[in-house]
């Protein structure tokens, strides 16, 4: 009886320790969850802001040099970010051999 009594302890820790760690995997799944869509979003943020940054450039460009700057704009594609905040910082100096300079040296 004892015996019995002792078993159905050991089963009963056994199953609490079992359930308690499904529930401890599913709450870090779940904080796990939310964690990455967080970060998911803040890099959303930054890639459209990188766009919407690289999109000005090129309305810039198009507005400042016009049909001259068509066969190269598409270079602005492949720029890295500070590249893309030169050129709308320095848009009211830079020439457009300036601007093909830095653009021919972008690879695609």
């Amino acid at each position: 009886m004892f015996e019995n009594f002792v078993r159905t302890v050991e089963e009963a820790i056994k199953e609490s320790k079992e359930k308690a760690k499904i529930e401890g995997l599913e709450e870090g799944r779940r904080e796990g969850l939310e964690e990455g869509r967080k970060e998911g979003r803040k890099e959303g943020r930054k890639e459209g802001k990188e766009e919407s940054r690289r999109e000005i450039a090129k309305k810039l460009l198009l507005k400042k040099f016009g049909n001259k700057i068509e066969s190269i704009i598409y270079k602005l594609d492949y720029a890295d970010n500070d590249i893309i905040e030169k050129i709308i910082d320095n848009i009211f100096d830079i020439e457009f051999q300036d601007i093909e300079k830095i653009l021919k040296k972008i690879e695609n």
